[in-house]
């Protein structure tokens, strides 16, 4: 046990490690519980509960109840095991001489994953509602509809779904702002190349005559409807896919690091070590990619926290790291009396 101990800065990378190499894996089962979710979806029926603009039919044909159990089973297997990695890995920071040996089966290990799987899914499924919900209100506002001839209304929603359940709310609207902007290029295309008036195209279309003024002298800048459908479907994937990058990175970490905590549970739990005697401190990853937010917490807790306690940090109280999203920070122990693993090794 001595010759693998290990200080707080060389475990904070193997934390990150062990999270690294589960990312990909959870990237990928959101991806496919979205892209499987999709397939599902009864477009037709979904069509007709949007021109009824009945939510709660809309709600039920967007297969959002197939979801949740997609997600479920995709991650928390994952979760489970960066869990259980880390807090095995976590003897690593004890004393040389303390030997210890992480329970798997213990029930607050085997609870953890289930319940946080349990949150994030609640998180991801409340970002979908509120997005299928804006989806509604715009084609009520824009007067999408089959019967209008205007827009075929299964092809626009086959294409914003996979947006629509996987995007956070703020990223789904940065979506819509996007598809607006284009729209509004594309507006003035059709108008310029029908030799319109440029005051008469500003009017029309509700821009300046500045912004005419610049289009109309850059004709590669001019957009087909195509162009647009394009441009929309990249960006909508691209921000599914960072999306999934940022779960991947953050639940990974998050589950390290509460798999590192639970490891000290337990060995308080067998007297190894002596909660009233131990502090926590914050282990920050130092490098160009540090945030201000991180740097400044080492600060606000100068010796640190006790064992059960959270660490102050600019957004507010925080047991455990991550404190924000893709945060690759950690927690170490600090035993304030130098005896204390021998007596807690004894009193075992």
């Amino acid at each position: 046990m001595g010759r693998n101990f290990r200080t707080p800065k060389q475990f904070l990378q193997i934390l990150n490690r062990i999270a690294d190499r589960r990312i990909g894996e959870i990237e990928a089962g959101f991806l496919a519980a979205v892209n499987v979710t999709v397939s599902t979806i009864n477009f037709p029926k979904l069509v007709d509960a949007l021109q009824r603009r009945d939510v709660t039919a809309v709600l039920d044909a967007a297969q959002l109840n197939g979801l949740q159990p997609r997600l479920r089973r995709s991650l928390e297997s994952s979760l489970r095991k960066v869990f259980n990695t880390a807090a095995i890995a976590t003897q690593a920071t004890l004393p040389p001489d303390l030997q210890f040996k992480f329970n798997l089966v213990d029930p607050r290990a085997v609870r953890w994953a289930r319940l946080h799987t349990a949150k994030l899914v609640t998180q991801i499924s409340d970002h979908a509602k509120a997005n299928i919900r804006k989806l509604i209100a715009r084609n009520i506002r824009e007067g999408i509809s089959i019967a209008g001839g205007r827009v075929d209304t299964a092809r626009v929603l086959r294409r914003d779904l996979k947006a629509t359940l996987g995007l956070t709310q703020a990223s789904y609207d940065g979506l819509q702002v996007y598809r607006d902007t284009l729209n509004k290029r594309l507006a003035v295309s059709k108008l310029l190349r029908a030799g319109i008036d440029r005051d008469a195209i500003a009017e029309q279309a509700r821009v300046t005559p500045q912004y005419v003024g610049r289009l109309a002298n850059r004709r590669w800048l001019w957009l087909e409807s195509a162009d647009v459908e394009a441009r929309v479907d990249r960006e909508a994937g691209r921000r599914l896919r960072y999306r999934a990058k940022v779960i991947g990175r953050t639940e990974t970490l998050t589950a390290a690091n509460a798999g590192n905590y639970e490891a000290w549970q337990q060995a308080a739990d067998l007297d190894y070590i002596r909660p009233a005697q131990t502090r926590r401190i914050f282990v920050v990853a130092k490098d160009d990619r540090t945030c201000p937010i991180c740097k400044a917490i080492p600060t606000l807790n100068p010796n640190g926290v006790r064992f059960d306690e959270p660490f102050r940090t600019p957004v507010g109280l925080k047991m455990l790291p991550p404190i924000h999203v893709q945060c690759r920070c950690s927690t170490a122990l600090k035993f304030e009396l130098a005896e204390q693993a021998q007596e807690g090794r004894q009193a075992a």
